[in-house]
């Protein structure tokens, strides 16, 4: 009952233990018109229940470093450093049952999770995290009849945060802090069969997201990033500071008629996002220092805050940014399930989506709408229940996070100042050239093109299933998906001034070429479901290419839905058409399970990748980070290809009452700690980024490993 999607970016927005799960269904494509507001894949968790007889379980998990092998990248001059060490423990009980039988069931669960993890910097410095979630879910079933019911769930999540909560480059004080984030969520549900025919569901609930930052001791000062070297350096204090509240109110209500052969339904659905941000840096600003000019000793300092809505140069003060926009959504949805006949069966629906972004100012900055399609066919060509023929088409369009709104029209500007002083905020002329002055970026609010219209993605499925034995089926797959538009935003450089558009389309977007991001993919399956084993096995052979990643930026790490930099100057879009950053040829799955005569069940997933194409990515000084395609997309090679085997297995233990289950999971079975990531900078300053050599010592390592095989001991007692 609670759209737990993260409110600020479109991320995961909620953690849940596992053992609170009742199901998890997963639907990756083809999807019918009910679900909506994802260009991705929608997964649907039901917590688990109260009944008629009392169940509950008690469990507790124990891993740390002592039951994992020893890291092989100690010592290497990794940014960020490497896992040093760690313990985390996890446990806690649920109950479910009645309270008045056949009428009122409940259930409750909590859950702890400590963890405490070290990073290793250098042979000097290793930094700690320290992290307490306390988990919680409960939930009360009611029957009023035996025509209708409500159900009430309470989820959450509050956790803590202390020591090393930013990416460790420096001192202490440029990382140690506090943060306290998560929240509370609450669904309400109604569900009543008004016939044998009618059936209606309603249910309103709210999520909600915090994070509150607390600089360490030392940290409340101005953060200085050096440059200059092979790896960027931090000292002074901790930087940047971002406080958050985040809230989305949902309301739901849908009716399904079952008429002959049709399974007809129709809802709608009305949700709000709120936001109240607050933003602002230790010692008022970030300043990055920077080479030498030519000609010049002098060291250069790039000076980066907040100002007020209309300040100018050279006398911009620093300030607190704040902001609390809100995002209105409407969806309506029509759709069939018609049984033509005993062996066919069409899906057909529409839905329509229409979006308000709402400044914090209390002004419509835009509204966008659209119409999205879903057709789906499955047809048994043999009439014997054992082959399945099935193609779908839809469009599925985003929920744009409010990122956007927060950044593009709350007066979000923000001044980067050339000097050669590392507090001052005053422009200085000769430390400016002409790719990198001193100015202010971002404005009151950001112009829309206003024939703005949605992003959405196109997609195209069509597959064979067979059975051929018992429990055992083969399967093969073909999927195309596609951007069909894609809401971004462009630069004015004469002005400093972002705007909102659709690249390739529109009054502001038609100078832009259109947003290409193209999948192509041919799946092959098996699986086995009788007896006592099974096994899931896939093969994806794939191609994702075009000229723009998507909601993540992978040239800058940057994660601003619908407004990262990809159109943002000229010199982005050179050569910047090719494999995309995830495009992965081969994708091998392997899951299964066996069960012992002596009641031992083992199971093991295995998963192997080809590499990702790397990219030689040059300086942009203005924005302070890698964003320039120095060769052609992808034309670098690949990282290395990854493997990864996870065992797990669990003997019950029949204690009288109790079943008592000794857990043991082994990740990384076969200790792999290959690159999940490359370093793929060639530079750290534009000037640079012509040299015939990188400047950048660890161009082409790794930048990120998989973790050492790691040992965790669990047991859980149920009954």
């Amino acid at each position: 009952g609670v759209n737990t999607t993260g409110v600020e970016f479109g991320g995961q927005g909620k953690f849940l233990n596992f053992e609170f799960i009742q199901e998890v269904e997963v639907k990756t494509g083809g999807y019918e018109a009910e679900y909506g507001h994802a260009t991705g894949g929608i997964v649907n968790v039901v917590t688990k229940s109260g009944g008629n007889a009392f169940h509950g379980d008690a469990f507790a998990y124990l891993d740390r470093d002592s039951f994992q092998a020893d890291n092989k990248h100690i010592g290497e001059n990794v940014e960020g450093g490497v896992q040093a060490g760690f313990k985390r423990s996890d446990f806690g009980a649920d109950l479910g049952g009645y309270a008045v039988k056949d009428r009122l069931w409940f259930f409750g669960a909590y859950d702890r999770v400590d963890n405490n993890r070290d990073t290793k910097v250098s042979d000097a410095l290793t930094a700690n995290l320290k992290t307490k979630r306390d988990l919680y879910s409960a939930k009360l079933t009611g029957k009023l009849n035996e025509q209708n019911s409500i159900i009430a769930t309470v989820i959450g999540d509050p956790e803590t945060d202390a020591g090393a909560i930013v990416a460790p480059i420096g001192p202490a004080s440029t990382y140690e802090g506090t943060n306290d984030l998560g929240g509370t969520d609450y669904s309400l549900r109604y569900e009543g069969l008004l016939s044998p025919q009618i059936l209606v569901t309603a249910q309103a609930g709210r999520h909600q997201e915090s994070s509150t930052i607390t600089p360490g001791s030392g940290g409340n000062a101005i953060r200085y990033e050096d440059n200059r070297g092979d790896i960027v350096v931090a000292s002074g204090g901790f930087g940047r500071i971002d406080n958050r509240d985040f809230k989305r109110d949902d309301y739901k209500l849908d009716t399904t008629f079952f008429v002959g052969s049709h399974n007809f339904k129709i809802g709608v659905e009305y949700e709000k996002l709120s936001a109240s941000v607050a933003r602002s840096f230790t010692g008022g600003q970030a300043v990055t220092i920077l080479s030498p000019l030519d000609g010049d000793a002098r060291t250069r300092y790039q000076h980066y805050y907040w100002t007020t809505d209309f300040a100018t140069l050279p006398n911009a003060p620093s300030v607190t940014f704040t902001a609390e926009p809100n995002h209105k959504q409407i969806s309506l949805f029509a759709q069939d399930r018609w049984t033509v006949l005993p062996n066919l069966t069409v899906n057909a629906g529409l839905r329509y989506e229409q979006q308000t972004i709402v400044s914090k100012f209390g002004e419509t900055a835009f509204q966008v709408n659209q119409i999205a399609p879903r057709l789906g066919v499955s047809w048994d060509p043999l009439k014997s229940g054992k082959t399945k023929v099935y193609g779908s088409y839809g469009q599925f369009v985003e929920a744009i996070p409010m990122d956007m709104n927060i950044r593009s029209f709350s007066a979000e500007r923000n001044p980067t100042i050339y000097n050669f002083d590392p507090i001052s905020i005053t422009p200085n002329p000769d430390a400016e050239t002409a790719d990198s002055p001193s100015r202010i970026l971002g404005g009151y609010t950001e112009p829309v093109d206003p024939g703005l219209k949605p992003q959405y993605l196109d997609e195209i499925v069509v597959g064979a299933e067979r059975e051929i034995g018992s429990g055992v089926a083969v399967g093969v797959k073909g999927i195309y998906r596609r951007f069909g538009r894609v809401i971004e935003d462009g630069f004015v450089e004469a002005s400093g001034d972002y705007f909102i558009m659709n690249p390739g389309e529109g009054d502001l977007g038609s100078s832009y070429p259109k947003a290409r991001r193209h999948f192509r993919g041919l799946e092959f399956t098996a699986q086995k479901r009788a007896g006592n084993w099974q096994v899931f096995a896939s093969y994806l052979l794939s191609r994702l290419e075009g000229n723009y990643d998507g909601s993540f930026h992978a040239a800058s790490g940057q994660k601003d839905p619908n407004i990262n930099s990809d159109f943002d100057y000229p010199e982005f879009l050179v050569n910047n058409d090719g494999p995309l950053s995830e495009d992965r040829t081969h994708q091998v799955k392997v899951q299964g399970s066996y069960t012992f005569p002596f009641r031992l069940t083992a199971s093991l997933s295995a998963n192997y990748r080809s590499g990702a194409p790397r990219t030689r990515y040059g300086w942009f000084d203005s924005y302070g980070r890698p964003e320039l395609f120095l060769t052609t997309r992808g034309a670098e090679g690949r990282t290395p290809s990854l493997f990864q085997a996870d065992l797990h297995l669990g003997y019950p233990i029949a204690v009288g009452p109790l079943t008592i289950n000794a857990l043991i999971d082994v990740f990384n079975v076969f200790n792999s700690q290959d690159a999940v990531e490359v370093d793929n900078r060639y530079t750290f300053n534009q000037a640079d980024n012509g040299s015939p050599t990188p400047t950048n010592a660890r161009y082409g390592q790794g930048r990120v490993f998989q973790e050492p095989r790691t040992l965790r001991i669990g047991l859980r007692a149920s009954f």
